[in-house]
């Protein structure tokens, strides 16, 4: 995909996320990419899928707990202090202009 295509799906995601979020009695959106069968998933091609959810998945309940946990802790971000770190050791980081 090119960038002007691959604003135009970050773009749908955002406005689909935000239009299910704020539905009443949501309290969890995934949006997500789902590889085919090597997945699990019974449709054969990549396709893109997004979850709204009335209740919180307990995977991302445990991810919320832990960010809680280290921002009482250390007073700063989880994910913001792995930037830091990353960001430094110049490791997972994705180039571009947005």
């Amino acid at each position: 995909m090119d960038l002007a295509d691959v604003h135009r799906v970050v773009d749908a995601w955002a406005e689909e996320f935000s239009t299910l979020s704020s539905r009443p009695g949501i309290q969890s959106v995934q949006i997500f990419e789902n590889r085919g069968a090597m997945m699990g998933c019974s449709n054969p091609h990549p396709h893109g899928q997004i979850w709204a959810n009335e209740t919180i998945p307990d995977q991302l309940a445990r991810e919320c707990a832990s960010f809680s946990e280290h921002l009482q802790k250390h007073k700063s971000g989880l994910l913001e202090d792995y930037l830091a770190i990353e960001s430094e050791k110049q490791e997972r980081i994705v180039g571009g202009q947005w």
